[in-house]
């Protein structure tokens, strides 16, 4: 949409090579029980046979390839138009680990969770160091910010290294990344409750909220797998908390012709909105879908199915 802060997420949240959206015979319609997870995490690619690890797809990806990333250290960073130099972003890290992951490559997603454990700050945060203008939104973010996005996926690959390798120190830094789900914006955190709702805020602006839906969906994910992979109760705590939010405002984001929202800015004082262009539309579709299979909470379905109609 030609706007920087959403430019950041186009990269970092979806770097999309295929996405597959024939349901064909996952049981698109079926609720997938808990034992048995679909998919692996964070390129919105839902594959239609369910994978053992996770809910979400990564296999496709090739996040090194991508323009604006250049390896630093063995892992990406990320060049961005409004900054001289590249930049260490948590979630283009987190994908890139679990693009390996998904590939087989555990040599390589393990290098990426251990760049999680030396970045990670001890409040159990990964910090951004570089401002972020959200012109969307009519704010931005400073440095040094944190966002719910970020801690969410990372607890997603954490939790595939720890099982891996079953060394306990990624299954201890999933659960330091947690409390960051229940310290509110102001005081550093990624929590805000907006009309009465709890969200995990991908931009934790103060100026006003920006629910960005993609963000939130993501991080909810991960918390999820995190609870699930290894029985953390306050990961399980946090997951249905923000998954009632999801399900409560869902609605919110769909604009009408199959058309749907980036954030909710624009009920919180923001600029009218625009409907997701790009790759987000195929995000939404995707992510909606993914968590009507892991809750069987039909607002999922009816949106994901909404939205996937108007898919060109």
């Amino acid at each position: 949409m030609g706007d920087r802060g959403r430019r950041l997420t186009a990269l970092t949240a979806a770097v999309v090579v295929t996405v597959l959206l024939t349901a064909a015979s996952c049981g698109d319609d079926a609720p997938q029980p808990a034992a048995a997870e679909p998919q692996s995490a964070t390129t919105p690619s839902a594959k239609p046979t369910p994978v053992k690890d996770a809910y979400l797809w990564f296999a496709d990806v090739d996040t090194a390839a991508e323009p604006n990333v250049v390896m630093i250290h063995g892992v990406p960073w990320v060049r961005y138009t409004h900054l001289k130099k590249p930049q260490a972003n948590p979630v283009t890290v987190t994908q890139w680990g679990l693009e390996q992951h998904a590939k087989g490559h555990n040599r390589l997603a393990i290098r990426a969770a251990r760049w999680l454990v030396s970045r990670q700050r001890s409040d159990g945060t990964w910090a951004y160091r570089f401002d972020n203008p959200l012109d969307w939104a009519g704010t931005s973010v400073s440095a040094p910010w944190v966002s719910g996005m970020a801690q969410g996926q990372a607890l997603s690959l954490l939790e595939r290294v720890w099982r891996i390798t079953g060394n306990d120190v990624f299954r201890r830094a999933g659960h330091r990344a947690l409390a960051s789900f229940s310290v509110s914006v102001k005081k550093g955190g990624v929590l805000r409750v907006w009309r009465g709702h709890p969200f995990y805020e991908e931009y934790p602006t103060t100026e006003r909220p920006t629910l960005v839906l993609n963000g939130f969906l993501f991080a909810l994910i991960g918390l999820h797998e995190f609870a699930a992979k290894t029985g953390d109760r306050e990961a399980e705590r946090l997951w249905r908390r923000g998954e009632a939010s999801a399900a409560a405002v869902l609605r919110l984001y769909d604009m009408g012709g199959g058309a749907s929202s980036y954030g909710l800015a624009h009920l919180a004082g923001g600029p009218a909105p625009v409907p997701v262009a790009d790759v987000y539309p195929y995000i939404h579709v995707v992510l909606t879908r993914v968590m009507y299979k892991i809750t069987g909470r039909q607002v999922y379905r009816a949106m994901s199915q909404r939205w996937k109609a108007a898919l060109p």
